[in-house]
């Protein structure tokens, strides 16, 4: 599977625009979202998934991404890969929710990667 690596995102009153590695953006071609955000805890990331011609393909958000990750979900800002053409990561927000209502609690995260998210995402542990 490939895999994107998102450098820095930054915010607007519009939308989160993401701006990938440059390797990353040499593999930009003929991407799908497919609302799917998964996790993973051993490397503290946030996964999700695209679909570039019938392969699956990841975008990682890493730790230092959260932040406006968190800005952008309160806000309801639409998250878009900023590379020519934009893509919208339709469901982010919905599937970002539901990943921070089970993570609290849940053994299969491990304790650090369900502290580090409580801590880059305070509201959602306050439900």
């Amino acid at each position: 599977m490939t895999v994107m690596h998102v450098e820095h995102a930054e915010i607007n009153e519009q939308a989160v625009r993401l701006y990938l590695k440059d390797k990353s953006k040499q593999e930009l071609k003929e991407i799908t979202p497919t609302e799917r955000l998964l996790t993973d805890s051993n490397d503290f990331a946030f996964v999700y998934i695209v679909d570039q011609g019938g392969m699956f393909t990841q975008v990682r958000f890493a730790e230092h991404t959260w932040p406006v990750l968190n800005e952008a979900r309160k806000e309801r800002l639409p998250v878009v890969l900023a590379e020519a053409p934009e893509i919208e990561l339709t469901s982010f927000h919905s599937e970002l929710d539901f990943l921070l209502e089970n993570i609290p609690g849940n053994n299969n995260y491990g304790e650090d990667f369900e502290h580090v998210v409580a801590q880059a995402f305070p509201e959602s542990q306050a439900n």
